[in-house]
C-alpha cells in the first residue's frame, strides 16, 4: 500500500495494522517508529481477516503459465469465414471437438453474437423468420459446445475472428438467402 492511497488515508477501506514494508528495516537502522514517518510502502493487515493468497491462488498460477502461451502451441479458439461458411477451430484444453463448421442459419446466429444478444434480439435480427425457441435451442447448443458464453440470458460468441474483413462483407448478405442456405451443418470436420 502506498502512503498517499486512498487505502492508507481512509479507514473504511478495511485496513488494519498498516507498518512500514519490511525492506526499510533492511536498508535504514531506524526505529518502526522512525520509519513508519519515513516509508512510502506500507504492509497491512484487512479488518475482516481475509487472506487474499487464498483466493487468488489460481489467478496467480495462471499469470505464472502465461509465458507459455506465447509460441505456436497456445490453446486458441479461432474463427475464419469464407463466403457463408464459417470455420471454428478449438485447441483448447476444455474443447469438445477440434473443429466445427458452420453454415446457413447456424453461422448467421454465431456471426450475430459477436456482441452480447439475447434470443429475442437474434430472432428479430433474423427478421422474425425463425421462431425464438428454434433460436434459443441453438444459443443454448453452442453454448453447450463451449463456444459461446452465456449471461443472464445474453450470448457471446467467443471465437476470435482471424479474417475480420470476410465477416463485414457477408453480414450485409440478405437473411432470405442464408435461411434458404443448409441450416445444419454443426459437425465436426
Amino acid at each position: 500500500m502506498d502512503r498517499f492511497s486512498p487505502l492508507f488515508t481512509n479507514a473504511e477501506f478495511g485496513i488494519a495494522e498498516p507498518r512500514p514494508a519490511a525492506a526499510y528495516f533492511y536498508l535504514y537502522p531506524l526505529t518502526s517508529e522512525q520509519l513508519g514517518n519515513l516509508a512510502y510502502f506500507f504492509e497491512f493487515e484487512y479488518t475482516d481477516h481475509r487472506e487474499p493468497a487464498s483466493y487468488a491462488g489460481a489467478l496467480a498460477e495462471e499469470v505464472v503459465r502465461w509465458p507459455e502461451w506465447t509460441d505456436e502451441n497456445r490453446p486458441r479458439l479461432d474463427l475464419f469465414q469464407t463466403g457463408s461458411i464459417v470455420l471454428i477451430t478449438d485447441t483448447r484444453a476444455c474443447a469438445l471437438k477440434p473443429s466445427f463448421v458452420l453454415t446457413g442459419l447456424d453461422a448467421k446466429i454465431y456471426l450475430g453474437c459477436d456482441t452480447a444478444q439475447t434470443p429475442r434480439s437474434i430472432a428479430r435480427l433474423l427478421g422474425s423468420v425463425v421462431p425464438e425457441m428454434e433460436v434459443h435451442a441453438l444459443l443454448e447448443s453452442f453454448r453447450d459446445a463451449r463456444l459461446m458464453a452465456e449471461i443472464d440470458g445474453r450470448y457471446l460468441s467467443l471465437a476470435v475472428w482471424r479474417n475480420r474483413a470476410a465477416r463485414e462483407l457477408q453480414a450485409n448478405a440478405p437473411v432470405m438467402q442464408v435461411l434458404q442456405e443448409s441450416r445444419s451443418l454443426f459437425n465436426v470436420i
